[in-house]
């Protein structure tokens, strides 16, 4: 082969020409001239560069793949992930924005550009490069944004005066719908290639599966929590309605079943049940945490209906009290203060216990927290109460009804006693008879062991007894 400099003749498969060095160019089936050493170097070289690349975006799509396994229920580790290798590969900053109504968030962010905090909200309008991308659900490239000003007036460098040249967003699309969007700038104008466009809608699509897939695990860890939760609440009602029908005339093992399962259910570190005896409180039950705190809590009772404290408070409100920090909160008196700190009490809820909207007690459920409780444990707690009063008024009608059944037996055995005097009367003139069979039936009916008739005798002026008696 001809060398095409020194005109040296060189064998056929050299590839550098003997006399001078030259790249010797080859020539194709066809006889034209092939691609010579330094084209084939450039291309080596050339698919070596797209091979690397390629294998530097595989390795951030499966990194960013890696981070949302492993993260059901937090997102932002994602987001972190999705912005650091949006802006490595395409060589600009990153930053992702969560679409909230009228309004998109941002949420992570990465690059040498001054940007806002994070949290910051816009409002959804045309005026911002991402906002209009989230509206159109479209990919969205402005080659130089400064120059484009007056199209975007709510772009951030047109906001900030930050020197920024190409912008590209892309939409985070779920259904047909932008749930956020994912922006990236360059200091320059330097328009983004169509493979980086397509490596960033794939970013875009992880994204959205990582909302998704903490979406749908946080929904199905909330419904679990619903029915554990519903479940305990079905299971301390069964419990409690189980003491009240075993306990028909006493209240007692009934309210330690309640202020346990409030406790329980409230997660609390203890629960009171008080009622109301004349123009007092008096404590009924208790959960016991410590010999000091259950001897402080027990020296506060009998209390005024009058008093400060949070039991009457509630009672004379005929309303739920919940407290966030009773420790700190100055509206009640330091002596009760100083108690809450023995007890270690810091949330403390109060619910009255009312019958026909007349009070009739409280039961409190405590926590070491600072806080205070949700109005669904509030509500629970409501419950809780209305059983207690259950329990109360089922006690007092069993108990009217046995006084009732006494005083109902007692009537009839009156009356058959009656009768059977009457019958001793009305069927025989011996007095004897009669007076014996009255004085049985005395005896009988009043429960005593023994009786006797007297007679007074008139000249002596005194009362002796006869011989009608009963033994």
């Amino acid at each position: 082969m001809q060398c095409p400099r020194c005109r040296h003749a060189n064998p056929t498969r050299q590839n550098l020409c003997g006399e001078c060095g030259t790249p010797l160019r080859r020539t194709n089936a066809s006889g034209a001239p092939g691609a010579s050493y330094a084209d084939l170097q450039r291309e080596v070289e050339h698919l070596a560069g797209a091979l690397s690349e390629a294998h530097e975006q595989q390795t951030a799509t499966s990194e960013i793949l890696r981070v949302i396994s492993s993260s059901r229920t937090d997102l932002q580790p994602v987001m972190d992930a999705v912005v650091e290798s949006a802006a490595r590969l395409c060589e600009a900053d990153a930053v992702i924005f969560r679409r909230e109504g009228a309004f998109f968030e941002r949420v992570a962010k990465c690059g040498s550009t001054p940007s806002g905090p994070l949290g910051e909200r816009f409002q959804l309008t045309r005026g911002h490069v991402g906002g209009r991308a989230m509206i159109d659900g479209a990919i969205l490239q402005i080659s130089d944004i400064l120059a484009a000003q007056d199209e975007f007036p709510d772009a951030f460098a047109v906001r900030t005066g930050a020197r920024l040249g190409t912008v590209l967003a892309i939409p985070l699309m779920r259904e047909g719908t932008a749930i956020g969007v994912i922006v990236v700038r360059r200091a320059e104008v330097r328009p983004f290639l169509p493979k980086q466009v397509d490596l960033l809608n794939t970013f875009a699509d992880q994204a959205v599966i990582a909302i998704e897939n903490v979406r749908l695990f946080t929904e199905l860890q909330e419904s679990n929590r619903e029915l554990t939760t519903a479940l305990d609440q079905q299971t301390a009602t069964s419990e409690v309605l189980r003491a009240i029908s075993r306990s028909q005339t006493d209240v007692q093992p009934v309210f330690d079943a309640i202020v346990h399962s409030a406790a329980r259910l409230l997660r609390g570190y203890g629960a009171a049940l008080t009622r109301i005896a004349g123009d007092q409180i008096e404590l009924a039950a208790l959960t016991s945490t410590d010999d000091a705190g259950d001897a402080a809590v027990r020296a506060i009772f009998p209390q005024s209906l009058q008093s400060e404290w949070p039991y009457p408070q509630a009672i004379r409100n005929r309303a739920p009290l919940n407290i966030s920090d009773f420790q700190s909160d100055l509206r009640w008196p330091e002596a009760a203060r100083d108690r809450a700190r023995v007890r270690g009490s810091r949330s403390w809820v109060v619910v009255p216990m009312l019958h026909h909207d007349a009070p009739v007690g409280t039961i409190s459920v405590i926590r070491r927290e600072p806080g205070g409780f949700t109005d669904a444990e509030v509500a629970l707690l409501k419950t809780f109460a209305d059983q207690a009063v259950i329990a109360i008024e089922n006690v007092r009608l069993f108990k009217e009804l046995e006084a009732r059944t006494q005083e109902l037996t007692r009537s009839v055995g009156e009356l058959r006693a009656l009768g059977e005097v009457g019958q001793a009367i009305s069927s025989t003139l011996d007095l004897r008879t009669v007076l014996s069979t009255i004085v049985a039936r005395a005896t009988q009916l009043s429960g005593t062991d023994a009786g006797v008739i007297y007679e007074y005798d008139e000249p002596r002026e005194v009362f002796v007894p006869t011989r009608h008696r009963a033994s």
